[in-house]
């Protein structure tokens, strides 16, 4: 009798530590960096991340179990399709994926257009276990207007929540509601002041005498970051010993020139250089969308050289 209670005994002190033990899975890793972004640069903006995800206290339950990985609205607001990142007032759409393809969106269950992220992980003997899963990030191109900043969004509590089942079967993630437990999500972007330019051609003609002032235009467009000011500067030139004050065409082929200058109105009064010797800049703020400041060129009345192609190459430095 003695040694029948002795060991009822030792099977329930033995049955203890596995009933106490926690059921849950965690997720580690869920940081998601979209780095330095420029808004005025064309295309998407792609990045991946690997998260772990961890079950314990699943002992004699299976050889796997189901996690389930639902994420729903974030900090800022917005919805799950798209997400967006927030710096203050201003909102930058990005969203998570579980495939490669970025066509399905990592949401929730109670979603079935944007489910869950459905992770089978393997259980040893003691019932534990993990395994990674990849996480694919795009921020969405074209969204031209938005000024520069430190854009993001967290995930916590109700809104990042992993559920689990051992031994799964046939269940999915649109119905597993067990073992449920909380992790954390974070997605970053920077968003930098950048400048997109581009210039045309000054092309003065044709002409016999220069016994009259010849007059052209060109067009220099930029496409800055919203809010970032910026100025653009035109250089002296390739002419020998031009400046910005006195600028020279030189005859292809030859050395000799013809003088002209180049200005920032058409009244031609001041000379479009780099801010220094009396000349002008340009400045402007950027809006994201294209902004075209108009070059007027001047060549005055003088003694005409010989007959040629006269040319000059300037260099157009922007700064922001």
């Amino acid at each position: 009798m003695t040694r029948l209670l002795w060991a009822s005994l030792l099977v329930l002190m033995a049955a203890l530590p596995v009933s106490a033990r926690a059921q849950s899975c965690s997720v580690a890793g869920a940081t998601i960096s979209f780095g330095s972004i420029s808004p005025v640069q064309a295309g998407n903006t792609d990045v991946t991340a690997t998260l772990t995800v961890s079950c314990s206290g699943f002992l004699l339950q299976g050889s796997v179990a189901r996690a389930c990985l639902n994420l729903g609205v974030g900090s800022g607001g917005g919805g799950i399709s798209p997400r967006v990142m927030t710096a203050g007032s201003n909102q930058l759409q990005y969203n998570l994926f579980a495939d490669s393809a970025r066509t399905i969106v990592w949401g929730q269950r109670t979603t079935p257009s944007t489910p869950p992220i459905s992770v089978d992980v393997p259980l040893g003997v003691l019932g534990s276990g993990s395994a990674t899963v990849t996480v694919y990030g795009r921020v969405q191109g074209g969204q031209t207007t938005l000024p520069a900043g430190a854009y993001s969004q967290s995930f916590s509590g109700t809104s990042a929540t992993v559920y689990a089942l051992p031994n799964p079967g046939t269940n999915t993630c649109t119905t597993i509601t067990s073992h449920p437990s909380t992790f954390s999500v974070s997605a970053s972007a920077n968003l930098i002041s950048d400048c997109l330019i581009s210039a045309t051609n000054m092309n003065f003609g044709t002409a016999g005498l220069l016994n009259s002032a010849l007059t052209a235009t060109s067009a220099i467009t930029v496409n800055c970051t919203n809010q970032s000011p910026w100025t653009l500067a035109l250089s002296a030139g390739t002419g020998s010993g031009a400046t910005m004050s006195n600028r020279l065409l030189t005859r292809s082929g030859g050395s000799q020139t013809v003088g002209y200058n180049l200005f920032t109105s058409s009244s031609y009064t001041n000379i479009w250089g780099d801010g220094t010797t009396g000349t002008a800049t340009v400045t402007g703020t950027g809006s994201g969308v294209s902004q075209v400041s108009t070059v007027y060129g001047r060549v005055p009345a003088q003694s005409t050289p010989p007959a040629g192609t006269y040319n000059d190459t300037i260099i157009v430095t922007i700064t922001y």
